[in-house]
């Protein structure tokens, strides 16, 4: 064989195997790969960047000539979390970390929230409807099911708090999920909701959350083995009222039902309890206002001297909306009564009412709720009623709710002008931003 083609032959065989080797060692990471050069019939030794490359999980020196070697890989080692504006991003303050080696800066919010500077047009939107002189910003969650919750809106809610004027959080009901997963007791999974629960709480803090009590608050249904566990009264009202009660008003002998007043805006919300006893039938609470209820909230809608108030309850009362219970009818006849400044009368609990509102100041602005899983409005007899879909991604509204986007939270930022009698909510998640006039 002629001696040049021979020594072609073994170099172009010389060159498959190391570039062979080579493209093996880069997958494996390995940073003691050469190349044979065909031309110089030379080995290359790789060089590397001084700068780091790195991943979520990793971070290395990448070599110059792009052949792909890697040589100091390692994992993240990471600093405490902070929150502030992340340099060189966005001027959102948010939760995050930093890698000592490489500096590589990981979020605690997904990424997908940072897509088309989603989040912040939302906090932008809701700053931009600050109300310029007399109103309230408040977040509203409501049917958060924790058992099936991504929790996306810990850190959802925490951006709002921190990036906005928002006063609180109210949440409207139905917290823990009706049933359990077979692997688990309906007990077990009970506290380990509330305890997801308060975790959220002390996260938010010093931010207050305001809620109302759900059908399935705190009862878990176990469908396996047919039982339930359920809170008792006292346990509930721990949950429900006692983180607040250095600044709301209440009465034992009522349940949970209570009243707080903004002190900068001069709005009362009333936190209406509509659940009476456990139906044994349903494994759930029954709803109905007690005697003692309508009195109560009689007597502080009475007592409203100039406040403008805000109903909250976790069911709807208005008829024209889902869900709503024939029960809750009575709610919404007194404060229609109340909203129209004329006399309340009619039987309700096997009892004759009458009560006269005309001469009642306060003026009621709308009736909040959740229970439906649905976004919906409606106006009876001048009285707004509002509800939101529920935080769990569920599929029970006209929205589609996937984990891993965007849409698998769902929570409002509501704008209350007094002034202008105007309402928006900034939508966060799934769903719409709304408007209103009262």
């Amino acid at each position: 064989m002629d001696k040049t083609k021979s020594n072609s032959l073994l170099s172009k065989i010389a060159f498959l195997f190391v570039l062979s080797f080579t493209l093996s060692s880069c997958n494996l990471g390995i940073t003691s790969s050469v190349v044979y050069s065909e031309d110089t019939y030379f080995f290359h030794k790789h060089e590397y960047s001084e700068g780091w490359a790195s991943n979520e999980t990793f971070h290395w020196h990448p070599d110059l000539c792009n052949h792909g070697t890697r040589t100091d890989v390692g994992e993240h080692i990471y600093e405490e979390w902070i929150t502030d504006s992340v340099p060189e991003d966005c001027n959102l303050k948010v939760r995050y970390r930093r890698c000592l080696i490489c500096n590589y800066i990981e979020k605690a919010l997904p990424s997908y929230y940072d897509t088309d500077n989603y989040l912040e047009y939302k906090i932008n939107s809701i700053n931009d409807n600050i109300p310029s002189e007399k109103g309230i910003t408040f977040s509203f969650i409501t049917d958060l099911h924790l058992l099936h919750n991504s929790l996306s809106s810990k850190e959802l809610m925490k951006v709002v708090l921190d990036n906005t004027p928002t006063s609180f959080v109210v949440c409207g009901g139905d917290i823990v999920s009706a049933y359990c997963k077979e692997s688990e007791t309906a007990e077990n999974s009970c506290d380990a909701q509330l305890a997801t629960w308060n975790s959220l709480l002390d996260y938010w803090y010093p931010k207050r959350v305001f809620q109302v009590r759900g059908n399935h608050d705190f009862i878990v249904n176990d469908s396996l083995n047919k039982t339930f566990y359920k809170k008792t009264e006292e346990e509930t009202f721990r949950y429900v009222i006692s983180r607040n009660e250095d600044i709301v008003t209440y009465n034992n002998s009522l349940g949970l039902c209570y009243s707080y007043d903004h002190p900068d805006s001069n709005i009362r919300f009333l936190f209406i309890d509509d659940y009476i006893a456990f139906d044994d039938g349903q494994n759930m609470l029954s709803r109905s206002l007690t005697s003692e209820k309508m009195e109560w909230l009689i007597d502080t809608l009475d007592c409203s001297d100039d406040y403008h108030l805000i109903v909250v309850s976790h069911e709807a009362c208005n008829e024209m909306m889902s869900e709503c219970s024939p029960n809750m009818i009575a709610l919404h006849n007194i404060l229609s009564c109340f909203k129209n400044k004329k006399m309340f009368e009619g039987e309700y609990n096997g009892r004759l009412w009458y009560h006269d509102f005309s001469k009642s100041k306060g003026e009621l602005i709308c009736v909040l709720s959740g229970h439906s899983h649905k976004d919906e409005d409606h106006i009876k007899d001048s009285v707004l009623s509002i509800s939101t879909t529920c935080d769990a991604p569920y599929n029970d509204d006209k929205e589609a709710r996937i984990r891993g986007f965007v849409s698998e939270s769902a929570f409002d930022v509501f704008n209350i002008d007094i002034s202008n009698k105007t309402i928006k909510a900034t939508r966060i998640g799934a769903g719409r931003d709304r408007f209103w006039n009262y």
